[in-house]
């Protein structure tokens, strides 16, 4: 399989799942160490935080990255020292009132990739299944999704 390549079987995600996401945490886009949520006292994060291409935004499954003997933090990296997470049933309940279509906006699916970095096996991706009028308003609602529904450690 090249580097990149989806492998054929992904397993299934447990509603209850943490996904990890890292992120850059001197980029003021990223991560912004003044906004605290009011309600819980946990540092946010921001939606350019969440990069997403042409098929989603790249996450890692905990319970994968802790079955091939990982921790969470070995998805870092000296520029993405960040790390926050995620409830997969939280993305996919997620709602920021922005799309036109009815139903789910964010998702997430195992994506498995190989060969390295060792961490690579527990690939997943959230996914965008919201319509949005504007590229604006997908950017909004990235951004609540960032805000609201990710914790950072």
């Amino acid at each position: 399989m090249n580097e990149g390549q989806q492998s054929a079987a992904a397993p299934a995600l447990n509603a209850q799942e943490k996904v990890w996401r890292r992120f850059d945490l001197r980029d003021p886009a990223h991560f912004d160490n003044v906004t605290v949520d009011e309600g819980s006292g946990v540092e946010r994060l921001k939606g350019g935080a969440l990069r997403f291409d042409h098929d989603g935004c790249s996450v890692y499954i905990e319970s994968v990255l802790r079955r091939i003997n990982l921790a969470p933090m070995s998805i870092g990296s000296r520029q993405y020292a960040g790390l926050a997470y995620a409830i997969v049933a939280e993305v996919a309940a997620f709602s920021s009132g922005l799309s036109e279509a009815d139903g789910q906006e964010f998702g997430v699916r195992a994506d498995p990739l190989e060969p390295d970095p060792p961490y690579n096996p527990a690939h997943a991706l959230i996914t965008e299944h919201g319509a949005y009028a504007s590229n604006s308003k997908r950017r909004q609602a990235r951004n609540q999704l960032a805000r609201r529904v990710f914790k950072t450690m």
